[in-house]
């Protein structure tokens, strides 16, 4: 059983990599996306850094600070996405 579990391990997804992604994406720094979530800068840079282990109310928090729904965040930003049309969604 165990053995399964480590070959099935293609389900995990790099979290800390997608904070990275959607952050360069959208041209925001540490310090802002601290701002928006709430949570620390250096815990921003040590998600980033997979130093720690993110927990879902974190993830909640660092889906409102970037206006994204899950499903939307765990995709990534695609090669297509416009900062504009990300950084809109103040209606």
């Amino acid at each position: 059983m165990t053995q399964d579990l480590h070959m099935n391990m293609s389900y995990m997804i790099d979290l800390h990599k997608l904070l990275l992604d959607w952050r360069h994406c959208m041209g925001l720094s540490q310090g802002e996306i601290a701002r928006r979530t709430q949570l620390d800068q250096s815990y921003i840079s040590m998600i980033e850094r997979g130093v720690v282990d993110i927990r879902l109310s974190t993830l909640e928090r660092i889906l409102e600070g970037f206006q994204l729904e899950a499903v939307e965040f765990l995709q990534g930003p695609q090669d297509n996405t416009k900062k504009e049309d990300l950084l809109d969604g103040d209606d």
